[in-house]
């Protein structure tokens, strides 16, 4: 079969005459660099949308969680929490900086938390809680906020998957102290690479652009005001978004909320063709929360086969789930972060029991239809 049908995955670069004129209009303007007039044009935009008072545009989703390791001062023997269900973005910049990635197990039946696993793990060495929901369906942000501000230690959202994703009267990545996003090519708002920071913190967005700059000082303190713009007085790396991504990210961003509307549109024709199938249950979505459908999570239990041969079926049929594609495992199975292992058995089972559908707006009712003539098959 996939010598003759395209592959339905969790990809759709979404493209139109607006992303090509915005690069056109940014080229006219001969800024490349991470210094162009464009980047605050996009950083307000991105500020609007999700109604913070700043957003700070960065390289990479990568970048954004090692910038604010940097910023909040976590050094080697210092411990950050994360949970395992994560993809390894979220955790290489812990161990980038010399600290001890500790993961803190998931619920039963979602990528929210497990509220008595954190609170067990929380130390004298804690110096950030790392919240990453998956997929666009929201998490108990909220209640480990609660624990954070009690236990004084910043909370960072990496809501990579999460643009435009809402948990009643919030977007996801506005509820910590600090949010970041990737615009990675996958992601709903597209740059290639990319990235970007939100908080409504004057200070940390003052550290954030130092930081980000090779420790230019932007801060008016007394001890820096007569060094401003000044390289050599501040620690930093170069953490800037390059002009066209930023270019890119404007016209994006403007369709998000259509694109977000378009893919569950297609979840929910989804989800109702495939209601009578008893072995198949999307993960809970709690009322008032509304997941971008970055894609659609299942929950499978079929009677014969493991969800890993029916994920392994689908692909032979041209339809991918990132469970097969990325091999999910605890990133404490990966190698790299074996010496950092937990006993996370919640994590272990919703990481052997999920496969994730395409969702995106670039499909069609043809390939809707295909994608569940193919799972009924399985029935």
């Amino acid at each position: 079969m996939l010598e003759t049908l395209p592959l339905l995955e969790n990809k759709y670069i979404n493209l139109d005459q607006s992303d090509y004129d915005s690069v056109l209009k940014a080229l006219g303007e001969k800024e490349l660099a991470g210094t162009a007039k464009i980047i605050p044009v996009y950083e307000e935009r991105l500020a609007t949308y999700f109604g913070v008072k700043h957003a700070l545009a960065v390289s990479s989703g990568t970048a954004a969680l090692h910038l604010l390791l940097y910023l909040y001062d976590v050094k080697a023997g210092d411990e950050v929490i994360v949970p395992p269900t994560a993809p390894i973005m979220s955790a290489l910049p812990i161990i980038a900086v010399g600290a001890i990635p500790v993961f803190v197990d998931v619920e039963p039946e979602s990528f929210s938390y497990d509220i008595d696993d954190l609170q067990r793990k929380i130390t004298s060495r804690t110096k950030a809680i790392v919240t990453v929901p998956m997929w666009g369906y929201p998490t108990n942000t909220v209640q480990v906020k609660e624990i954070a501000i009690k236990q004084n230690i910043p909370l960072i959202e990496d809501a990579s998957h999460c643009h435009g994703s809402r948990d009643r009267s919030f977007l996801v990545g506005t509820v910590g102290d600090v949010g970041f996003f990737s615009t990675q090519e996958r992601k709903l708002v597209a740059t290639g690479e990319g990235g970007f920071i939100l908080t409504d913190s004057d200070d940390i967005a003052d550290r954030v652009r130092e930081i980000r700059d090779f420790g230019k000082p932007f801060r008016k303190t007394p001890e820096l005001e007569n060094h401003l713009g000044q390289y050599g007085y501040l620690f930093g790396l170069n953490f800037r978004i390059s002009a066209m991504s930023a270019a890119i990210g404007i016209p994006q961003l403007e369709k998000l909320s259509s694109k977000i509307s378009m893919r569950t549109q297609n979840a929910e024709s989804i989800k109702s063709e495939l209601t009578n199938i008893d072995w198949l249950q999307e993960i809970d979505v709690s009322e008032g929360v509304r997941p971008n459908y970055y894609s659609i999570v299942f929950f499978v239990s079929h009677p014969t086969k493991s969800t890993h041969d029916i994920a392994k079926m689908l692909y032979s049929e041209g339809i991918v789930s990132d469970t097969y594609r990325f091999g999910i495992k605890p990133l404490y199975a990966l190698p790299i972060f074996k010496r950092y292992r937990s006993v996370c058995p919640n994590t272990e089972s919703i990481l052997q029991r999920i496969i994730t559908l395409p969702t995106h707006e670039g499909l069609s009712s043809q390939d809707i239809k295909r994608i569940v003539a193919v799972v009924r098959s399985f029935a």
